[in-house]
């Protein structure tokens, strides 16, 4: 399992896409509103794709995974797994319905009356005034069909079926088309291709991963238990669960305190901290970058979870404090800081399809050169972390921006850190599945690290320029720098 950029996967055979029957189609206008509001995060990015959309913008806010299967496209077979795949997902069955005859003009001052206008209207302030439906279709409507979309290439036409996709994407992977995410296949003949591609607001990174395996374990008849079921728990009780966390949520709680003490240590976003050429404050175009050599192999990572073992801390104690060692030696900071991605699944919600992420604050001193000189200050400011990781974060900043302790601007593009433990996920052989990074503008350099049964891996989303380019090797390299010398340390120790 790797990321790559989605330039980089070529359609090179026949194009199949699994769309709604007729019937489907009409199932979210037969269907009652789901008293169940957005998640917050899927009011970040329905606001996010609205304000877009309105700019007269592509969307690409959508993500997707790849993997290569067995023998030519059975088109039966596939058609079955994605049925029963979606069935199995209530998730997926919700879609949004915007009505934007309620919105008033985008870029209002927001002041009382428009309020009182987009009220009265049926509009909602924070969506500019339109009004945001959740529809969410029993599992007895859902009935894909397969559509050929492109036949195999001949070589003669200039439109090439990566080019059909690239179109089709963007308005049927989108929040309010329904169903959100698009399953299709490539046939190659002697092998083929399933891909899942969903809009962010249906799914994360983890739901990508597993949503791939889940498919091609329903298509080849594999027994995968926890992985196929008949039902998976719901990302839509997931959200109601959300919100009743939320409610609880005080001045006093334990992550609103935690955010005032990041915000005053980081006097704002946090941010890469080497250039990444950004001029007057503009986002840029996102260009994934990969560190072309890995951080730590199998037996280096063998080594560091045996220290952390003896350490009493996590695996993923150790990451950080080697991202803070890195960013020492390459931007001679002393103080580490960055919101983390941070997984809200447990166990209840391990292979559901959904957004089951927090993001959080976590800040400490560097307060010395080497891992162990760090692990205990990182590993305190981690369990204060894991402290308020189910305390929603939009609900642990709402109570400084309304005391003005904060500006909603501090947290303008921070900087975003991810660790994806990957080695868990057993990969059929031969399936090099492949996770497609997203597009957009960014005025942060975002690092995703993520550990498969190979070793540790790092890569990044920055703005597309020469300076961040130049700054994310330096990085990368002090990153293994790091790695290594910790790894060569605990190895002596042991000599």
């Amino acid at each position: 399992m790797k990321a790559i950029e989605s330039s980089e996967w070529v359609i090179d055979g026949a194009l199949t896409v699994w769309e709604p029957s007729d019937q489907m189609a009409e199932a979210p206008t037969n269907t009652p509103t789901d008293p169940t509001p957005p998640s917050f995060l899927q009011k970040d990015h329905i606001r996010g794709v609205l304000t877009q959309r309105q700019a007269g913008n592509t969307h690409r806010a959508y993500t997707c995974a790849v993997a290569t299967l067995p023998g030519p496209l059975n088109t039966d077979a596939m058609t079955k797994a994605v049925n029963n795949f979606v069935r199995s997902h209530e998730g997926l069955r919700s879609t949004f319905v915007v009505n934007t005859d309620t919105a008033s003009a985008q870029g209002t001052n927001g002041d009382a009356a428009d309020a009182a206008t987009a009220k009265a209207s049926g509009g909602q302030p924070e969506f500019g005034g339109a009004s945001v439906e959740r529809k969410t279709v029993p599992a007895s409507a859902i009935d894909l069909v397969p559509r050929v979309f492109a036949e195999a290439p001949d070589g003669a036409g200039t439109t090439t079926a990566n080019d059909i996709l690239n179109d089709y994407l963007p308005t049927h992977a989108v929040f309010d088309h329904f169903p959100g995410f698009v399953i299709g296949a490539v046939d190659k003949g002697k092998y083929c291709e399933v891909f899942y591609a969903v809009d962010h607001a249906f799914g994360d990174g983890l739901s990508l991963c597993v949503g791939i395996l889940e498919l091609m374990a329903r298509y080849t008849g594999t027994p995968a238990p926890g992985l196929v079921e008949d039902t998976h728990p719901s990302f839509v009780e997931y959200t109601r669960e959300e919100y009743q966390r939320a409610a609880t949520v005080t001045p006093d709680s334990p992550g609103v305190k935690l955010m005032q003490e990041f915000v005053q240590a980081t006097g704002g976003a946090p941010r890469f901290p080497l250039p990444t050429g950004i001029e007057n404050n503009e986002p840029q175009p996102v260009k994934e970058t990969q560190a072309d050599f890995t951080l730590a192999d199998a037996n280096d990572v063998k080594v560091l979870r045996a220290l952390a073992h003896e350490k009493g801390v996590s695996f993923s104690t150790v990451v950080f404090a080697l991202l803070a060692l890195a960013e020492h030696k390459a931007a001679k900071t002393s103080r580490y800081s960055t919101i983390v991605v941070n997984s809200t699944r447990g166990k209840k919600y391990a292979t559901s399809q959904g957004w089951f992420c927090n993001f959080n604050p976590l800040t400490f001193d560097i307060t010395g050169e080497t891992l162990d000189d760090i692990l205990p200050t990182v590993a305190e400011a981690q369990q204060k972390m894991r402290e308020v990781l189910y305390e929603p974060v939009h609900a642990s900043i709402m109570p400084l921006l309304a005391g003005g302790a904060v500006d909603a601007s501090i947290f303008d593009s921070p900087q975003l850190v991810t660790y994806m433990d990957l080695s868990w996920f057993t990969e059929p052989e031969g399936s090099n599945i492949r996770l497609l990074t997203g597009t957009g503008k960014t005025k942060n350099a975002s690092l995703w690290v993520f550990r498969n049964p190979d070793g540790l891996l790092v890569g990044s989303q920055a703005p597309d320029n020469p300076v961040a380019a130049e700054s994310l090797q330096t990085f990368f390299h002090a990153f293994r720098d790091a790695v290594q010398d910790a790894v060569q340390n605990a190895a002596s120790d042991r000599q």
